[in-house]
């Protein structure tokens, strides 16, 4: 590959160079002194110029993520039955106690009405985050009259994702919402990609709820039930003493 003439004027013009990153190099440092004219580009320094950015882009802002979405359930009623300023705070207690749950371990990315989006560095930290987030709920709830309550369904999901620090994108975000959104009222749901990184006390909290289907995905996705609750208080199972037979809960 041979550079540019840089001492030729950066005006519209044709770059006959076999390099796509010579020609990114060139294109850079016309940038610095004229503007840049794309329709100057031939087809093939366009298609060049996609591929280097397509792989800058890779390198500098795709990364492996734990992600979750909070949803706080029914608020479209709580509204209307107990007007703006209830709902509001209810939604209010939940970002609350989704901070103090988070603890400095991930980022909310995003709020958006009754809602939050979350990511974590690790599936484990990510975990350890929702299960304190519906502990501190549930805790809460017991100073709360019964139609005050708060209740959050939550889903989880581990995928690539493209983020500067800030945004965080991708179709993994678009399969956590909807891991959330089929979730039971104080469930948490797992994807199979996030309870593969979990710690093994951790996956035998896990129940599998079969292939399920999501809306918006062709085919049913294979889901898990992450118990959150403390198995000393709340049996998961019942045991028949004269059979021997194990009922779930």
């Amino acid at each position: 590959c041979q550079e540019p003439a840089h001492s030729a004027p950066c005006g519209p013009r044709h770059v006959d160079t076999p390099c796509a990153q010579q020609l990114f190099s060139f294109l850079f440092d016309c940038a610095m002194t004229t503007p840049f004219d794309p329709a100057s580009l031939s087809m093939t320094e366009i298609i060049r110029l996609q591929t280097v950015l397509s792989q800058e882009l890779t390198r500098r802002f795709e990364r492996k993520a734990a992600l979750a979405f909070t949803d706080v359930v029914d608020s479209t009623r709580y509204f209307a039955q107990f007007g703006d300023e209830a709902g509001r705070r209810l939604q209010q207690l939940h970002l609350d106690l989704l901070e103090k749950a988070i603890d400095g371990d991930g980022r909310i990315v995003d709020t958006a009405g009754d809602g939050a989006f979350i990511s974590f560095p690790s599936a484990m930290a990510a975990v350890g985050a929702m299960v304190a987030l519906q502990q501190k709920v549930s805790q809460e709830n017991l100073n709360r009259p019964r139609q005050h309550q708060l209740s959050v369904r939550i889903g989880m999901h581990w995928g690539q994702v493209l983020t500067d620090g800030q945004q965080v994108t991708g179709d993994a975000v678009n399969q956590c919402a909807r891991i959330s959104s089929s979730a039971l009222p104080a469930q948490i749901r797992l994807s199979g990609d996030m309870f593969a990184q979990l710690a093994m006390g951790q996956r035998q909290r896990c129940r599998p709820l079969g292939h399920v289907p999501l809306r918006g995905v062709a085919r049913d996705v294979e889901l898990l039930e992450l118990r959150w609750r403390d198995p000393a208080r709340f049996p998961t199972h019942l045991a028949v003493h004269e059979t021997g037979e194990r009922i779930a809960l």
